[in-house]
Order: C-alpha cells, then structure tokens, then sequence
C-alpha cells in the first residue's frame, strides 16, 4: 500500500460562547473529543474538497484539569441549540472548540489516520492566559476583533486561496517542542 502524508490546506478554530455565562480555560486544562469514524470504508471520492469537522464538549466538571481518560472532567451539553443547558455532573459553562481541517483537489483514496483509523479525533491543551480570556468571554471592551484575530492583522474577506497565501506569508515561527517529545513532527514523506 502506497501510504503517505496529505499536507492540510486549511485549519480553522472557532471558540463558540454565551457572553456573560461561559468559564474560561484554567491553566493546565487539557481536553480530548472522542470523534467519530469520518470515512465510509475509508474510501474518498475525491474530486475537490474535503472538510473533516469536529466539536469538543462545551461543559466542565468545575474541578479536574484534566483526567485519566482526558474526557470525562468535560460533557456535551444537553441538547443540539447553543444555550442548550449543561449536565449537573458537568455544571461550568466553557467555551465550545469547533475544528474544521480542509484539503482542496483531493483524489478518490482510501484514507487512514496516523494510527490506522477511520476515526477522528482531537485533542486540546490550553494556553490562553486565563484572565483575558475571561474577559473575552464576558464580552470585555466590545472590541473583540482588535484583541484577537489572525496574525499581522489578517482577516478572511471570502476568498480562501488569498488568505492561505497571506497566513502563510506571514506564519508564526516553528516552535521548540524537543521540551515535549523528541519524536519527528515536522516534514514527514512517510509514516513510520
């Protein structure tokens, strides 16, 4: 089997939140989504563009950063509407994490994820400072749009290859993750 690596051509992050009603991420908060099988048999028709989603829970235990299955300190609310309410085993309104990873003149294939499955997931540590993410998320000075947005002062006007030529031309320099894992991550051709 021919296996290799297909380069993401689009990856956006969306935090969704009720004004006034959502608790920021403490420090150290970690997170995973179980996700869900994304292909049929793996299979792909191809021709275009592909667009893998996934939601993470939006409701939080109130006191565990993270546990040992790194799910169950978090819940989804219950129901399908945004104001839908928390479990009372899950009480802390937090804010709900939408992931959407596109690739653009994708071929028929069949499709695997690094571990060999159908399914995906994701997996969230949070890195916000604590306080102005609170204040974000309380709705703050009301100039939500000059306190976060792309980097350089990027913003998406509808056409997508435009703005995946200017984030790449202005990207946020490679990290130093050896602090973390010493395992190659970058400009893989093949997997291991």
């Amino acid at each position: 089997m021919n296996t290799r690596i297909s380069k993401t051509e689009m990856t956006t992050v969306y935090y969704n939140w009720i004004p006034g009603k959502t608790t920021a991420f403490p420090p150290g908060f970690r997170m995973i989504t179980p996700g869900e099988d994304v292909f049929d048999e793996g299979k792909t028709p191809g021709a275009g563009e592909m667009e893998l989603s996934i939601s993470f829970p939006s409701c939080w235990d109130g006191e565990n950063l993270d546990s040992d299955d790194h799910m169950s300190h978090v819940a989804f609310p219950k129901g399908e509407k945004e104001n839908a309410p928390c479990p009372n085993s899950h009480p802390v309104r937090i804010p709900r994490l939408d992931f959407f990873i596109r690739w653009f003149n994708t071929k028929a294939a069949m499709w695997r994820f690094a571990d060999g499955s159908l399914r995906f997931h994701a997996d969230y540590v949070s890195g916000w400072d604590e306080s102005f993410l609170q204040s974000l998320l309380d709705g703050g000075d009301g100039d939500f749009d000059s306190r976060v947005t792309f980097r350089a002062g990027i913003r998406h006007q509808g056409n997508d290859k435009k703005l995946i030529k200017q984030m790449n031309d202005n990207k946020v320099p490679d990290a130093d993750t050896t602090c973390i894992t010493t395992e190659q991550i970058d400009n893989l051709v093949n997997l291991p």
